[in-house]
């Protein structure tokens, strides 16, 4: 059964506590000599800092899979991920995405949010579970998407194999209150303005006049 909710976030004060008391707070306090100090990469035009961590490993078996015409693992390493914290007005932080494979970690968020969260919402459409809440004057998300992937050899000399490649990737979002800016988001809201205005052109009541 479909599950339709509204989400209101609420953004208060935020305070130092809070700040402490959620997974993956710890980065709300990063300046841009911890982010450089924990590898993290500066893009300019998206204005965010991004780290991502893959299994090259993976990749090689996948490879190899292929050369042996077997049907390969595709899915991410479990521990693979990758985090965007997107910068916004007065150089302040205004969210932070966190993806990943992991499902002890995608429970303990669950646990979180179930123990300490106001205005806790699900909704659930298809493949997809997306959970929303609050706490401390900030805004969550955490959405859980089922990928299905099925692989098949083509090995003539035997008979065909069909593997089950489907795994569960998690988004995890913090929403500070902040507004979020870049040259990206100023250049895709012009472009936005210039269809809006457009719109309004071919449907004003005075064309028609």
């Amino acid at each position: 059964m479909k599950k339709l909710f509204v989400f209101i976030p609420i953004f208060c004060c935020i305070t130092t506590f809070a700040q402490n008391d959620f997974p993956y707070s710890k980065l709300l306090n990063y300046s841009a000599t911890d982010f450089k100090e924990a590898k993290f990469r500066y893009n300019s035009y998206y204005n965010n800092w991004t780290l991502t961590k893959s299994n090259g490993m993976n990749v090689v078996g996948n490879v190899l899979s292929a050369l042996a015409d077997q049907a390969s693992d595709i899915r991410p390493a479990e521990g693979d991920y990758q985090i965007i914290v997107q910068m916004g007005e007065g150089n302040a932080i205004a969210n932070i995405q966190v993806l990943f494979y992991q499902t002890s970690t995608y429970h303990d968020i669950l646990t979180f949010m179930a123990d300490k969260g106001e205005n806790n919402l699900e909704t659930n459409s298809g493949n997809i579970t997306k959970h929303q809440f609050n706490y401390g004057g900030y805004g969550f998300s955490v959405i859980r998407t089922l990928i299905e992937i099925k692989t098949t050899s083509t090995n003539t000399y035997a008979a065909a194999k069909t593997k089950d490649n489907s795994y569960n990737e998690y988004i995890y979002t913090i929403y500070t209150g902040v507004r979020a800016e870049s040259e990206y988001l100023k250049k895709q809201a012009a472009k936005q303005q210039k269809r809006d205005d457009k719109g309004k052109k071919q449907n004003n009541v005075d064309n028609f006049y």
